[in-house]
């Protein structure tokens, strides 16, 4: 079968696998894109599963205060290379939207299946480690501080007014 470079390009394009991958799955799949995106998939989730032993010691924090709920979502991978990729970083702040969105406490199904697209095309092992909610009581001010290494951080709920020192001063 002849496989044009477009659709080759196009697949590549949508799935973020290799170009002769690409063209191998287009080739298995006699041209159709939505099956050698399928059969791309599948691959590289047995590909993610082979590297699920691997440490996952790098990542980042996600923190949000919304009313009186600080969310907290951690996401963990092997490098500090992808823990400031651009698609990790908006992912992670995507799934800190879903949880606020979705009143979640706890990590989920939906953060983990929000992940499996990443894992195919950056290759490596990655994680939602943690999900957490503070609530923040009535007469009390929150804050939060992430270090400059996006992976440790405090959250802080002092019991008093929402006055502008009161917030400086949880934050320090």
């Amino acid at each position: 079968m002849d496989i044009k470079a477009s659709d080759v390009k196009a697949l590549r394009e949508k799935t973020g696998a290799g170009m002769m991958e690409c063209k191998k799955a287009l080739v298995e799949s006699n041209g159709d894109a939505d099956a050698a995106e399928k059969l791309l998939k599948e691959r590289g989730l047995a590909a993610a599963a082979k590297r699920a032993d691997r440490a996952t010691a790098e990542g980042r924090i996600f923190v949000r205060q919304n009313n009186n709920k600080i969310y907290l979502v951690e996401m963990t991978c092997e490098t500090d290379f992808v823990a400031n990729n651009a698609d990790f970083v908006a992912l992670g702040e995507k799934m800190l939207d879903v949880t606020i969105a979705k009143g979640y406490t706890k990590v989920e199904d939906e953060h983990n299946k929000m992940l499996e697209d990443l894992k195919v095309s950056i290759r490596e092992n990655m994680n939602v480690s943690k999900v957490a909610v503070i609530d923040i009581p009535a007469g009390s001010t929150g804050s939060f501080y992430i270090h400059s290494d996006k992976k440790t951080g405090a959250v802080v709920v002092i019991n008093g007014s929402d006055a502008e020192v009161v917030k400086t001063f949880a934050y320090d």
